[in-house]
């Protein structure tokens, strides 16, 4: 298993979705995993974020967005924006409960984001202060009134407040070597 994320159905039962080297996996309420993988081809599945309606996976060329229908899941690239060279290794949405989801992806290159709805396209976060670019794991805190996004590299962890202000900047946070997982988990941290 590569990486875990964790969703809630319309009916209020949890579903755990996984991205292994084998594909796509579902658990709801606990039960037997499922390969969910529909019509996507790529099977190492590197990262894997929910969306509201929406699941995406990070693989060694791009984003998908995955959404199911009558029992079958259908995969659209989203890659628009993104570098040639766009290995994902990380994925985080934000969904706020009134606005649009910020699908948030960490790549070898850099931070990126997109907003769901608004636009069709990624667009690279700042790189002021931030001493390296190879971004391990991504996690948002829901600060008001914009989100702290929080980036795990080689260097240690950043933070930037996601609010397009055009002089914003990283800031190091800890200088923690080779952060590979960041959660955000009610204020407290978990690294790994």
């Amino acid at each position: 298993i590569n990486n875990l994320t964790a969703g809630i159905a319309g009916s209020g039962t949890t579903i755990i979705y996984a991205a292994t080297s084998g594909g796509v996996y579902q658990s709801v309420a606990g039960g037997e995993w499922g390969l969910i993988q529909g019509d996507l081809q790529e099977r190492n599945i590197q990262a894997i974020a929910v969306g509201v309606g929406a699941l995406y996976v990070g693989i060694s060329n791009g984003v998908y967005k995955g959404t199911e229908a009558a029992g079958s899941w259908q995969w659209t690239e989203i890659n628009d924006g993104l570098p040639p060279s766009r290995s994902v290794r990380t994925l985080q949405t934000y969904c706020p409960i009134s606005g649009a989801c910020t699908i948030y992806a960490g790549l070898s290159g850099g931070p990126y984001k997109r907003i769901e709805g608004s636009t069709t396209s990624w667009a690279g976060l700042p790189s002021a202060g931030l001493t390296n670019s190879d971004i391990q794991s991504v996690a948002v805190a829901p600060t008001t009134p914009s989100p702290t996004v929080f980036a795990g590299t080689q260097s240690g962890m950043f933070r930037i407040t996601d609010d397009d202000v055009p002089s914003r900047s990283w800031t190091l946070t800890n200088n923690m070597q080779d952060l590979s997982g960041l959660v955000v988990n009610r204020g407290n941290w978990i690294l790994s």
